[in-house]
């Protein structure tokens, strides 16, 4: 690992004030080497640099608790045990000139993770998270919004622990025991000194302040030694631009609040005369992991490093379009109209013409001959090594969920209901008056192409009716972070709040009230106007949105919409399909 030299770097028992800034000369300062565990053989996918002054830049952004993929999309990215393995790679291959970051967001997946029945799984999860990064060598992370769902108590005992530095400017300033912050740090990568700072900003007044604190901090680092500097951004991304377009010195910005799902272009921040950082993006939920490579062998002082984006640019691309195809493919396979299937089959072969070409124009390109950095994002999917140590973790971690739900449940007072508010009744109520709904329902089902847990392409059938069942297939039915998209009403006012109360109630899988809102009054009048008749695209984006669907994009909601109508349920009796 590298040897992490700060200015600033020091445990700070504050209650609540912000470090005050230094200037002193950076001091080299004993730092524990990461544990490290062979992981099984792979594909490579890093390879030993040629010789010279080159530094690998591995980072996550918005890991949001995950220490695991959801597992409903064909192929789930992403794990600790799988990104542990690439780090693995990594090192292998860049030895002492790694450098491993974090962006910020690290801790909590949603503000609801306070709540008293979701605490001790939540809990569970960070400890896991933090555990594996500080094991793996995370030299620094910066904080956002949620790293503060538990309070900085929780926050800096657990960073502490694992012995991860917090760095930037702006950042909260209640900071609890044992923290260990500054506003610049240099990493000594090999021999190789890089400077990393950050910043937090969440509003526009906030930006010519912050630029000014960040431009100091970057300056400084210079002065000090830094070959590269690189910013982890904890702020909206338009926000990014405008606080560190142009900035003199330094080299590139990860952007620690996802801006969406997916990884993002390079996008150049450079004034008029090409002064700036290079604004990186590598999606959200550690799907996939970051690499930054900075060439810096030959670069003068002050010179800009030139941007090698060409790969990455083919390779976002022709992940979209891979994502497209593969929904296009599954949507012909399920269309049962001829005229659809032809419609649907020419999008397809438009898609697939333009990977062709994609391949080609990946083939012709050269990276620059100088000073220059490259960004591109590495996808973790099913069927990538996986280090064993984080494997036994994420193991007793699963295995510890039952306990920890029970345990926090027990303690958590279920949502009131509003006096005159429906309830959910489940679907055993609606089945009176709408047998034939409730029977397309029950056999409603879509075979979709997926990937086991190995990697290997199997075929999965799903459906509304199934989705408790998959929970329980999975052993994930005690799982509060699934329970909620798998079972009606979870967690609302009148529906079951524990997961011990979804079986025993009727209410597991997606039933009619989870599209149609709690059914009780409609029930006992018969009248429509006490149900919600025709549900909005936003009540399904509810669930089907990453990371359970591949992309925002891949949920078409019409497409989806057809496949959910039958006799009773949207069309007349005697009538199969949607015309």
């Amino acid at each position: 690992m590298p040897t992490v030299r700060t200015p600033l770097l020091a445990s700070i028992a504050l209650a609540a004030c912000a470090p005050t800034p230094v200037s002193a000369p950076s001091r080299p300062v004993a730092h524990a080497p990461p544990t490290t565990a062979a992981a099984p053989a792979t594909p490579a996918r890093f390879t030993p640099p040629p010789p010279g002054e080159r530094v690998l830049v591995l980072w996550t952004a918005s890991v949001q608790g995950y220490v695991e993929p959801c597992g409903c999309t064909a192929d789930p990215l992403g794990g600790v045990a799988r990104l542990a393995a690439a780090v693995h790679e990594a090192r292998a291959a860049y030895g002492a000139r790694l450098v491993l970051l974090d962006g910020g967001d690290l801790l909590f997946e949603r503000a609801g993770d306070s709540g008293a029945a979701d605490r001790c799984q939540a809990e569970a999860r960070a400890d896991l998270l933090v555990g594996t990064l500080g094991r793996l060598g995370l030299a620094a992370t910066t904080l956002g919004p949620l790293d503060e769902v538990r309070g900085p108590a929780f926050r800096d005992a657990r960073l502490a622990r694992a012995g991860i530095p917090t760095v930037g400017v702006g950042l909260p300033r209640a900071l609890g025991d044992g923290a260990r912050t500054s506003t610049r740090m240099l990493v000594d990568a090999g021999g190789v000194p890089v400077g990393v700072t950050g910043f937090t900003v969440e509003r526009a007044a906030e930006v010519p302040t912050a630029r000014a604190a960040l431009a100091q901090e970057v300056q400084a680092l210079v002065r000090e030694g830094a070959r590269a500097v690189v910013a982890l951004a904890q702020a909206p991304r338009a926000l990014t631009r405008d606080l560190t377009r142009g900035l003199p010195g330094l080299d590139a910005v990860l952007q620690g609040r996802a801006p969406g799902e997916l990884p993002m272009a390079p996008e150049a921040l450079r004034d008029e005369d090409g002064v700036g950082p290079v604004l990186l993006a590598a999606g959200m939920q550690a799907q996939h992991l970051g690499a930054l490579e900075l060439v810096l062998e030959g670069r003068a002082p002050g010179a800009v490093l030139a941007l090698d984006d060409g790969a990455e640019r083919v390779r976002a691309r022709r992940h979209l379009l891979e994502v497209k195809a593969a929904s296009l493919r599954s949507a012909i396979g399920s269309e049962p109209d001829p005229a659809r299937r032809a419609f649907l089959d020419v999008r397809r072969a438009t898609v697939q013409r333009e990977l062709d070409e994609l391949e080609a124009r990946a083939a012709d390109h050269a990276s620059p001959a100088g000073p220059h950095l490259r960004a591109w994002s590495l996808p973790l999917p099913r069927g990538s090594a996986e280090e064993a140590t984080a494997q036994a973790a994420l193991a007793a971690y699963q295995a510890s969920v039952p306990a920890l739900v029970a345990r926090c449940e027990a303690e958590a007072p279920c949502p009131e209901v509003a006096p005159g508010s429906a309830r959910y009744v489940g679907v055993a109520a609606c089945a009176a008056c709408h047998a034939a709904a409730l029977a397309f329902w029950s056999s409603q089902a879509v075979v979709r192409p997926s990937k086991d847990a190995q990697g290997n392409v199997v075929q999965r059938t799903v459906g509304h009716a199934r989705a408790w069942d998959t929970l329980v297939a999975e052993g994930k039915d005690k799982d509060r972070s699934c329970v909620p998209c798998h079972a009606v009403g979870f967690g609302e006012p009148g529906g079951p709040c524990k997961t011990t109360d979804v079986v025993p109630g009727g209410f597991g899988g997606v039933q009619c009230e989870s599209c149609h809102g709690p059914g009780s009054a409609h029930v006992a009048t018969a009248l429509k106007e006490h149900i919600v008749r025709a549900p909005t695209e936003a009540r399904c984006r509810a669930c089907h949105v990453v990371p359970h669907i591949a992309t925002s994009e891949s949920f078409v909601f019409e497409d989806r919409r057809r496949l959910i109508l039958g006799p009773g349920h949207g069309l007349p009796l005697g009538m199969e399909r949607a015309p």
